[in-house]
This record gives structure tokens, C-alpha cells and sequence, in this order.
């Protein structure tokens, strides 16, 4: 059986008006936070702006390099031409 206050909107207004304080007027913390928390802090969040920055740019140069490509004619890379064969075929000449 559920009982109500008669008075329940002003009971959930003072108990919102008062959490509201408290959180909006906190005591000091009188804490400390050494060096070593506070660089790897610094150091995360560095490494996250890099790598944001990173993927946006590759996603970002993607185009501009897929252009590139079409206006060389795709010309082979050096890698692809040092791959020697290896079919049977070449191996029998070699010998």
C-alpha cells in the first residue's frame, strides 16, 4: 500500500533545493595530487590528442593521395619490383 504525503511537491522541492546546495557549495578537499599522478594525467592526454589528430589526418589525406595515384598513372612501387619470382618456372631457368 503506497502512502503519499499530502505535501509532496513541496517535500520534493525543498529535498531538490537542498541537494542542490550542497553540491553547488562544496568544503574544500584538502587533497594532494603528487607529480607522478598529475604528469601521466598531462602524458594520456597528450597521447589521445595525438592519435585523434593522426586518424583525422589520414582520413583527411586519403583522398588527396588517391588523386596522386590516378594523376601518376599508378606506377609501381619500389617494393613490388625488388619481389623476385618464385614460379617453377623460373626457378627451372635459373638451374
Amino acid at each position: 500500500m503506497k502512502v503519499e504525503n499530502s505535501c509532496g511537491i513541496k517535500t520534493r522541492g525543498i529535498t531538490l533545493l537542498t541537494v542542490t546546495a550542497v553540491l553547488a557549495f562544496p568544503k574544500i578537499a584538502m587533497a594532494y595530487v603528487g607529480p607522478g599522478a598529475g604528469l601521466t594525467l598531462i602524458g594520456s592526454l597528450i597521447g589521445l590528442v595525438i592519435a585523434i589528430l593522426t586518424a583525422l589526418g589520414i582520413i583527411l589525406f586519403w583522398p588527396v593521395r588517391a588523386l596522386i595515384r590516378r594523376i601518376r598513372g599508378k606506377q609501381p612501387t619500389m617494393e613490388s619490383e625488388n619481389v623476385q619470382e618464385t614460379s617453377p618456372e623460373s626457378v627451372n631457368k635459373k638451374k
